[in-house]
């Protein structure tokens, strides 16, 4: 046979090799998000009772079949392709789950300060703590008897470090408790907590699934799915666990689906609003007063934030001089924080209850989009510059901390809510995975 046969042929087997080990390799991450620990056992034990019920009827009464000339007999074993198939079944239960924590092991930073999941209040704590600094190197003299001999080194230009914002901030001092109201979900989407406790948000248990929201009651450790209205988006709970969002409607219009806001009770009820006469109705937030903000869009597609007082009354909260305004919080003082936006820039807002404005950014060229604000005006967000950021708390008296989980070896925390305790609530990114925290400030 020709030389170039014989290299076609192995390159057309080594290419079907490597599409066999792709497949491989594309099938056990797919099952990593099917198969949870629950299905591995509970399929485990079911197949084991079957194949040892299929062996034991074979040998004490026989298994009738019909073979492909259509003679009846009785099986008095099972074949070796047979036992092959639930060797085969087992594996993919179990090969998939042993690959992950192989993988988990192999990676420290996924490993480092790993919580342990099975409830919201569960798990061990994790406090952040100052770097230790590294002890100077002594080094020994040169000999005696050689005569000290000076080097100079070479002159040579190092450019400038930039240092980013974030990097001149302080670390805050938390102790950092997992929330996991859903076992083994791949992500938990936190979006509002009230002083109780009680966490609103989203949730998915696996990658491929719809987001689906959910409501957690700390104190009674029960977890309620929410799925009236339908496509809703939840937002925020208050005091009273009333909680706050927005959802689709049927009719579309010139900027899409119509949207309302709503207000769902404890007792179940729904009560669906509308602000600034416009279809499109976001809504964002409420305190424990039942004021609720949020934004619209009018028939320019402008956008225009609202306030929305206890008796139906809505009025515009507009920053001066932005093109769109997006509020994000309120407190019980009637304080309301935002985000901004203009033809050239943006950035984050606080409106006191008497109508004015203070921009909150925290320099030139870093940006800060303020997600809540509790009663004492302690404010958290997430700060950036277009290529970087970081979670951080904004105290009353205008300074920041840093505030990110020590499971991130990068920026990856996001900060999405604060009660009147001081209690965050936050989420970060592991492993493609995405964690639900409560942040809670040290006692001095």
């Amino acid at each position: 046979m020709p030389l170039y046969e014989h290299l076609f042929l192995w390159s057309r087997w080594v290419l079907l090799g490597v599409l066999a080990l792709g497949a491989v390799f594309s099938a056990i991450n797919n099952a990593l998000s099917l198969v949870t620990p629950a299905f591995s056992y509970v399929g485990s034990a079911a197949l084991l009772l079957l194949w040892l019920v299929l062996v034991a009827v074979a040998r004490l009464r026989g298994i009738a079949w019909t073979e492909t000339q259509g003679i009846r007999v009785r099986l008095r074993r099972l074949s070796a392709k047979t036992h092959f198939f639930f060797v085969g079944c087992l594996l993919l239960l179990w090969v998939p789950r042993a690959a992950d924590q192989v993988r988990a092991a192999s990676n420290p930073t996924l490993n480092a300060g790993r919580e342990q999941h099975g409830g919201a209040t569960s798990g061990p704590s994790q406090t952040t703590s100052k770097e230790s600094q590294a002890s100077p190197v002594e080094q020994s003299p040169p000999p005696a008897t050689q005569p000290p001999v000076t080097v100079q080194p070479p002159v040579t230009t190092q450019p400038p470090v930039t240092r980013k914002w974030w990097d001149t901030v302080s670390k805050g001092n938390f102790t950092f408790t997992p929330l996991d109201p859903i076992p083994n979900a791949r992500i938990t989407n936190p979006v509002g907590i009230n002083e109780y406790g009680d966490v609103v948000g989203t949730y998915a248990l696996t990658l491929q699934d719809s987001l689906t929201n959910f409501v957690y009651f700390a104190a009674e450790a029960k977890l309620i799915r929410i799925d009236d209205p339908p496509n809703a988006q939840v937002s925020g709970i208050n005091k009273s666990r009333a909680i706050v969002g927005s959802h689709p409607l049927a009719e579309t219009g010139r900027h899409g689906r119509f949207h309302s806001g709503f207000v769902r009770h404890v007792n179940g009820r729904i009560d669906s609003f509308t602000c600034l006469d416009s279809s499109y109705t976001y809504a964002t937030a409420m305190n424990d007063e039942g004021q609720i903000v949020g934004n619209t869009t009018d028939a320019y597609g402008a956008r225009h934030g609202f306030l929305r007082e206890t008796d139906g009354t809505c009025t515009k909260v507009e920053y001066p001089g932005a093109s769109a305004t997006f509020p994000t919080g309120i407190n019980n003082k009637g304080d309301i924080i935002g985000i901004w936006e203009d033809s050239k820039s943006g950035g984050g807002f606080l409106r006191g209850k008497d109508g004015a404005f203070r921009s909150l950014r925290p320099d030139s060229t870093t940006n800060f989009q303020p997600r809540a604000i509790n009663d004492d005006g302690i404010i958290v967000g997430d700060a950036g510059d277009g290529t970087g950021g970081a979670a951080v708390l904004r105290r009353a008296n205008g300074t920041f901390v840093l505030l990110e989980h020590p499971r991130c070896s990068s920026s990856c925390t996001r900060l999405r809510g604060i009660n009147r305790s001081g209690q965050v609530l936050g989420e970060f990114s592991a492993g493609g995975n995405t964690y639900a925290f409560r942040a809670d400030p040290a006692r001095q």
